[in-house]
């Protein structure tokens, strides 16, 4: 009898197997707990309903931005384009348990008779270099950023941070998107969670980055600037312009590399990467 009251029952559940679920529930609890449920429910489908329903901001869409176009799929170069961003994330999937989905691809324009006429670097898995190397290359690296920070960087390029970070006041890249997507979000806690369950989106900024002579490091170090000490510009020895932080298995603490230079004219922006990210099981 009461089964057939709570099958009988016109309260809105949002799906048909929460409705088989709230029924035997009642059957187990009660009323009062049956009660509690539906309330829950609600709240949690009125919220998801809240969620689906938020659009981004016009100012904030990158195709709305001066001197950005979002590509095509049949455009030339996409599917190369998404395909060499997937294998930049799959040299280093096995240390992550989300994988990224490409949603759309943006190119930043240059100015003719600029930087922009350089080539420019399309993304693909970097090669090994010997420990304690220093090497002169222009490579495509990611930047994670939230998307009013992205609208600044393609609007007026780079700028140097207030506070330091691990290499200390730098513009820090990956080699692995992956590792970017962390800080498209607000916050530590928004990035781990938002993602997965409400596949919101993020931008990763495909930039050309001239490292030029790249010091490789296995420990942090927040004093540095890349400006030259009195001993460097005496002796000339000791000069870098970018540093090279080194994962555990090259004797460093980073899970992957990380990249930074001191100077923003070393870095264009090249494209936009919009992605969300996708749960990958362990293996």
């Amino acid at each position: 009898q009461d089964q057939q009251r709570v099958t009988s029952l016109t309260f809105p559940l949002p799906h048909p197997w929460l409705h088989n679920l709230m029924a035997s529930g009642f059957a187990s609890f009660g009323w009062k707990a049956f009660d509690l449920a539906c309330h829950v429910v609600v709240d949690v489908e009125e919220a998801w309903n809240s969620v689906k329903n938020i659009s981004i901001p016009t100012e904030l869409q990158p195709e709305k931005w001066p001197g950005v176009t979002k590509m095509k799929p049949t455009d030339k170069g996409y599917q190369e384009l998404v395909e060499s961003f997937e294998q930049a994330c799959g040299q280093c999937q096995d240390k992550y348990d989300f994988g990224l989905c490409v949603a759309a691809v943006y190119r930043v324009e240059h100015k003719q008779g600029g930087e922009g006429d350089e080539p420019r670097a399309e993304p693909r898995a970097p090669a090994p270099s010997a420990a304690g190397s220093s090497t002169e290359r222009r490579r495509c690296l990611f930047h994670g950023t939230q998307r009013d920070s992205a609208k600044a960087i393609v609007h007026g390029g780079f700028r140097l941070p207030e506070r330091r970070g691990m290499f200390g006041k730098g513009i820090y890249f990956a080699d692995c998107p992956l590792k970017s997507l962390q800080y498209t979000r607000a916050s530590e806690r928004s990035w781990r969670f938002l993602p997965r369950f409400l596949q919101s989106r993020g931008l990763i900024l495909g930039c050309s980055v001239d490292l030029g002579k790249s010091r490789e490091l296995a420990s942090a170090n927040q004093r540095l600037t890349g400006q030259p000490g009195w001993w460097t510009r005496l002796t000339g020895f000791g000069h870098y312009d970018s540093v090279t932080g080194l994962t555990k298995e090259r004797g460093g603490s980073l899970r992957v590399p990380e990249y930074v230079v001191y100077d923003p004219s070393r870095v264009r922006v090249d494209y936009i990467f919009e992605v969300s990210s996708v749960a990958v099981p362990q293996s």
